[in-house]
């Protein structure tokens, strides 16, 4: 716990201390402070709004269309909710399109928040709050539109940034946001971050935290994954993971061994532990993100 701290420490002052380019922090603000009432309807506003640098936006065309909802926000009534607690507001979404069609961001920041549920006392503590995961979402989205920024500056040639978020169907007992980020540049690059909390006791959850101390969940975990992956790659010749059986040796140091202590993951609604990878990480790029769900019987005698 406390290294999760310090990691979270490190990470704000690196966000805090960034300086964001003019239209990026606006969208971290908005993400971040909006939260109102009722969105049964869009209207899509379109305009012209310089970068930091006027004469490059003139330059490269640079059309800014903000898609705002009437409104401002879901409506608590209308908001997905997966839980008793926690729902995720709609914050703005807005696109960047340059006139030649070289550079293009689609942006939406999801802020997560707790349900007002009039006299409940909030299940969140200070180390494990919504905000300390809203910080951390801004931090990621913050680093890559600041790229994005430069790459139009620098007139780089192209640049494309979309990020997006899902609701992962799961059970009664817990809430997930999938936070989706693209990055290309003549070739593409999807990295995913999940967030799932307990509804019980209102934290978090990390990997490590399903499982009994000291269990060997990621050596157990892993080997059904090796399993799954040469299961896939016999059934259908255009799957390919790296395995330390099956690749070159220009690609054994590429090849999957173990996941991190505290992979990427979600729980589905069958209540299942899903372990999620990111494009390249375990297989080449064409393969796109992957997922493995782990049989519950894996899995049954450490998880809690």
């Amino acid at each position: 716990m406390q290294n999760r701290r310090e990691d979270f420490d490190k990470l704000r002052r690196e966000y805090e201390e960034t300086e964001a380019p003019p239209f990026g922090l606006n969208m971290i603000k908005t993400a971040i402070e909006r939260g109102k009432a009722d969105r049964r309807k869009r209207k899509v506003r379109t305009f012209v709004r310089s970068l930091s640098a006027c004469a490059a936006a003139l330059v490269l065309g640079l059309f800014l269309l903000p898609r705002v909802s009437e409104d401002a926000a879901f409506a608590m009534s209308n908001m997905p909710i997966l839980s008793s607690f926690v729902g995720v507001d709609a914050s703005e979404e807005i696109q960047v399109l340059s006139a030649d069609g070289r550079y293009y961001a689609d942006v939406t920041i999801p802020r997560v928040i707790e349900l007002d549920k009039g006299n409940q006392k909030s299940l969140y503590t200070e180390t494990d709050s919504l905000q300390n995961i809203n910080l951390e979402i801004g931090a990621i989205t913050h680093q890559l539109i600041r790229e994005f920024d430069d790459a139009m500056e620098q007139d780089a040639g192209s640049a494309e940034l979309v990020i997006k978020y899902e609701l992962p169907k799961t059970t009664e007992q817990y809430f997930v946001l999938k936070l989706i980020t693209y990055v290309g540049s003549g070739s593409g690059y999807e990295k995913d971050y999940f967030y799932t909390f307990d509804q019980n006791s209102g934290k978090r959850i990390f990997l490590q935290d399903l499982f009994a101390e000291d269990s060997d969940y990621v050596g157990l975990i892993s080997e059904n994954i090796k399993e799954q992956m040469k299961s896939r790659m016999a059934a259908d010749s255009e799957e390919v993971y790296w395995l330390s059986n099956s690749v070159t040796p220009e690609l054994a140091p590429l090849a999957f061994d173990k996941i991190e202590e505290n992979q990427a993951f979600y729980i589905n609604e069958e209540n299942q532990l899903v372990i999620a990878f990111s494009e390249g990480d375990v297989g080449p790029m064409a393969m796109g993100t992957v997922e493995f769900v782990i049989p519950s019987e894996v899995i049954e005698q450490i998880r809690l």
